[in-house]
């Protein structure tokens, strides 16, 4: 059973991999199921979000994730690879100019 998670700093404590992520309203009809002894259908419900840091601690890949899903806490890269090949080349057009 996935953990239901109304609050996102939830997700931003150690240890917390993931979880499904619920509205009030929805939280309230899972509830009420809870209440009325019936076991709640959460296949509904499918936004997930996922904590980066801890799908990095366990080795997790994240491309393997399906559905709609949102990693949170993944670190921003200012300068893509494409750039950074094309820095490199063009240093080494210019520093084989300068030799």
């Amino acid at each position: 059973m996935p953990i239901l998670v109304t609050q996102s700093p939830m997700l931003q404590q150690e240890g917390g991999l993931a979880g499904l992520v619920l509205d009030f309203s929805q939280l309230g009809r899972v509830l009420a199921e809870i209440a009325a002894d019936k076991a709640p259908d959460l296949s509904q419900f499918s936004h997930q979000v996922y904590n980066y840091s801890e799908l990095e601690r366990f080795g997790l890949n994240d491309a393997r994730l399906t559905g709609d899903v949102e990693i949170r806490g993944e670190p921003v890269v200012a300068i893509s690879v494409e750039q950074i090949q094309g820095y490199v080349a063009l240093g080494s057009v210019l520093f084989g100019a300068m030799a």
